[in-house]
């Protein structure tokens, strides 16, 4: 399993306000995945482009969908899609969240991790 760490929101901004509670925070996010702490040299920096919704309540309180059209290590799928979901912790900002590609010649054991926190940044 990889495991990246991720800082949601729609920019990577070095200063950050704090963001009001609101009923959802939906829309197309886009940032990079950062590897987690020690995978620096075996996971590189990913491009995020998701369709992403976090809705404070029950899990999955995080879901959403997105695709790769550059796949180039699966056997006649150039393009690969994958479904988002996981947890939104409101008290801290937490977010959690699991990828699971859509196609049968990957493994579905095969998951992507991202952990961070809900920040916003000028877009």
């Amino acid at each position: 399993m990889a495991s990246s760490s991720a800082a949601a929101g729609s920019s990577s901004s070095s200063s950050t306000k704090p963001v009001e509670a609101k009923a959802h925070y939906s829309g197309l996010w886009i940032g990079e995945a950062q590897p987690a702490p020690g995978q620096e040299g075996d996971v590189p920096v990913n491009p995020i482009k998701w369709a992403l919704s976090i809705c404070p309540g029950p899990y999955p309180s995080i879901f959403g969908a997105g695709f790769f059209d550059d796949a180039a290590d699966v056997p006649n799928a150039p393009v690969l899609f994958y479904v988002l979901k996981g947890e939104y912790d409101p008290a801290d900002r937490s977010v959690k969240i699991t990828k699971t590609y859509e196609n049968r010649n990957i493994p579905e054991a095969l998951k992507v991790e991202y952990a961070g926190k809900l920040q916003e940044g000028a877009d």
